[in-house]
């Protein structure tokens, strides 16, 4: 294997760590700050804020990882969003467990 393709290969492995903790972190953050502060404070601006927040996250994310090949730009990007949008809710789901396993 030549050097240059070695370090192609580390910088695409830590993109893709970039990437899943990025988004990750995201979605964690996001939920743990919807709890702590109920669902933030009942404010239907505030909620739609925050909202709007997780989505350009996810939308920043998706455009900046994505790789298009020879198909369907849209349906690329639309695959790359989804799968963003699910490490995210990942995610949440982690922190919910988390929070449900707590006593108290």
């Amino acid at each position: 294997m030549k050097s240059g393709s070695q370090l192609q290969g580390v910088a695409w492995y830590l993109g893709t760590i970039q990437y899943g903790v990025f988004l990750f972190g995201g979605g964690a953050l996001w939920c743990l700050a919807a709890r702590l502060t109920g669902f933030f404070w009942r404010d239907p601006g505030a909620q739609a804020i925050a909202c709007l927040l997780l989505l350009a996250l996810i939308t920043a994310e998706a455009w900046w990882s994505h790789m298009p090949t020879r198909g369907n730009p849209a349906g690329d990007y639309l695959v790359d969003f989804v799968s963003s949008a699910a490490i995210a809710g990942f995610g949440m789901a982690v922190v919910l467990a988390i929070l449900l396993w707590l006593p108290g």
